[in-house]
């Protein structure tokens, strides 16, 4: 795993998945066939479309992000000579995909409505298997087969359609490699954006944390009672933490609002939380096995044209297993190295953030 998102597993899953599309996006398709299986995928009912910072539209991100996930994976697979692999797990992707997006019938057995996303998710679905499916054709030995599926198709400006178009290229027959697509041109076009992107000074602005004073951290305490779950309102009592517990799984889910502090200290506050809690359950060991980040912003506009945007709320979600490290339940054996030592967490954050609220409650 590449140094970065090694450094990023212990706080989060999702650093697999970065690590996955890191090797899309550089050509390393065995590494990304390899690190698939790792992927948390899940394929949730869409819902309703809400406002992004609702928990409920966090199933349509997740419907999303698993979809495209499979296609990939498909590609990377085909691309490895593992044609019949990339097929099965294309039509496992596409028949849970149909599942999430079939309505349920309510109480009385009568079919609600499709989501309205189900027609573009399945259009999204439909552009994003065409290369992996066009790859497979290639591996399969039925060149000709998948240049005429790319006739009037542009492709994505990326490693797989570089890869794609120079494995075809190599394979059709002598009479036929001047109709497919110039591998060279779109591989001019990757390294452009590449090159675009390092220089992009604006991202890298963005990407900065927000500068931090001592008046704009929230306090180490616990959430006020208009903490709602997967929704915070700008203005109120909403600074703090909340935790909950699942019995079945044994998954704490911890929470923390922070209407003044930036995201990073939001991220910080929750960490110390669970690793607060690990300590008061005995446990030395804390397992990230889930995360959500979410930010509000208030925009202010005239006449419907935004004039400003100013960040408002951060909220950090980390679902944990509190755990003996010498001891760790078998279904958490491979994940060892993600396991994080609560004390050496609270020793690091307690100084910052508790004793900060102890100063200034005796102040």
């Amino acid at each position: 795993m590449d140094a970065p998102y090694a450094a990023l597993l212990p706080l989060t899953p999702q650093a697999y998945r970065l690590q996955f599309g890191a090797d899309m996006e550089a050509g390393r398709f065995a590494q990304a066939a390899a690190e698939y299986p790792r992927l948390n995928q899940a394929f949730p009912k869409p819902g309703p479309v809400l406002p992004p910072f609702l928990d409920a539209n966090a199933d349509a991100n997740t419907l999303i992000t698993s979809m495209l996930d499979g296609a990939a994976a498909g590609y990377a697979l085909a691309a490895t000579g593992q044609p019949a692999a990339a097929r099965a797990l294309l039509t496992d992707t596409e028949t849970k995909l149909e599942a999430a997006l079939t309505p349920a019938a309510d109480k009385t057995g009568v079919a609600q409505p499709p989501s309205p996303i189900a027609g573009p998710l399945r259009e999204a679905w439909r552009r994003a298997r065409l290369l992996a499916d066009a790859r497979i054709a290639v591996a399969d030995g039925r060149p000709t087969e998948a240049l005429k599926a790319l006739i009037g198709t542009e492709l994505p400006v990326g490693a797989a359609g570089v890869e794609l178009l120079t494995a075809l290229q190599a394979a059709l027959p002598a009479s036929e490699r001047a109709l497919a697509p110039d591998s060279a041109v779109l591989a001019a076009k990757l390294t452009a954006r590449r090159e675009a992107e390092q220089l992009d000074v604006a991202a890298l602005r963005r990407a900065m944390p927000l500068p931090e004073t001592s008046g704009n951290i929230a306090d180490y305490e616990g959430a006020g009672n208009r903490f709602l779950a997967g929704l915070f309102v700008a203005g109120g009592a909403t600074d703090g933490f909340r935790s909950k517990t699942d019995a079945a799984t044994g998954i704490t889910t911890v929470a923390f609002v922070g209407k003044a502090s930036s995201g990073p200290a939001v991220e910080e506050l929750t960490l110390l939380r669970a690793a607060d809690l690990a300590r008061q359950a005995g446990k030395r060991g804390l397992l990230i096995v889930g995360r959500r980040d979410y930010a509000q912003t208030l925009t202010m506009t005239r006449m419907g044209i935004p004039l400003s945007s100013t960040p408002a709320d951060y909220k950090t979600e980390l679902d944990v297993r509190f755990v003996d490290p010498a001891a760790l339940p078998a279904d958490l054996a491979p994940e060892r190295a993600r396991v994080l030592d609560a004390d050496q967490v609270y020793a690091a954050l307690a100084p910052i953030y508790i004793a900060r609220a102890g100063a200034k409650a005796g102040s």
